[in-house]
């Protein structure tokens, strides 16, 4: 009897240290750094005169009412593919940092809320603030880009339809340049476990719009400067059992270990 107690206890203390020996790792998305490039982000708009105008190739897009009175609101969408990651990962926190350049028309201070995405999209390679005429397969606000799909609603402005209506944050942003973050925990959590059902985040003013002008302009993964790119920091607190370190072997060091 003690000896068939000491093996369970010898297995017990197996299962527990392989469920956490890969505890406290930090993982990093950012587009351009460590050979990552799975990702996308672009914005689109309410505003009927550039609905159908895509953005995906800018070096900047928007976010908030730019003028309330043309109902012309903008929403910044973007992606991390994560299927490097371990289904069996748990996470501790999910971040995503976004770096505000300037603001347009105003610098109100805005609500900015982030949303899980419900549909599927294409980033094209529209360039302008206002981006040009998007194809069939570059999402704008009135499709997506993908399969011929339309939004529920012009702007991906449909609750639980384009996007799920609870936000996982919201900040208040005003005109201070630099970085900003949003909690996306349970998001990331979901996508991990569920990797077909990843359409990323949409950044978006609450509903109703504030009654102000202007909107929060941030670096694209197209800016210049790879430090200014949108960036996903996932802090995994453990694996499950059967963990194998296969992680991020294809974008180099893109982990950071904080054993």
């Amino acid at each position: 009897m003690k000896i068939l107690k000491s093996v369970l206890i010898v297995l017990f203390l197996i299962f527990a240290t392989t469920a956490t020996s890969s505890a406290k790792e930090t993982l990093s998305f950012q587009f351009g750094a460590n050979g990552y490039e799975a990702a996308m982000d672009t914005h689109i708009t309410e505003y009927t005169a550039n609905s159908s105008n895509n953005m995906g190739g800018n070096i900047e897009n928007e976010c908030c009412e730019y003028d309330p009175a043309n109902k012309d609101g903008k929403s910044y969408l973007v992606y991390f593919n994560l299927s490097e990651v371990a289904r069996n990962a748990v996470i501790a926190k999910a971040t995503l940092e976004m770096n505000l350049t300037s603001t347009r028309n105003g610098a109100n201070k805005k609500s900015v809320a982030a949303h899980q995405l419900l549909k599927q999209w294409k980033e094209g390679t529209g360039v302008g603030i206002d981006g040009v005429a998007a194809k069939k397969d570059e999402v704008c606000g009135q499709w997506t880009g993908a399969d011929n799909e339309l939004w529920d609603a012009l702007g991906a402005d449909s609750p639980d339809k384009d996007f799920v209506s609870k936000p996982s944050d919201t900040i208040e942003i005003a005109g201070d340049i630099g970085p900003y973050q949003w909690d996306i925990t349970g998001m990331c959590q979901y996508w991990i476990q569920n990797p077909s059902k990843n359409f990323g985040v949409i950044l978006r003013e609450p509903r109703p719009h504030a009654a102000t002008l202007g909107t929060k302009v941030f670096a694209s993964k197209e800016n210049v400067s790879i430090e200014s790119h949108p960036k996903l920091i996932i802090e995994v607190s453990a694996y499950g059992v059967e963990v194998k370190e296969t992680l991020a072997t294809t974008w180099g060091s893109v982990k950071t270990r904080q054993r």
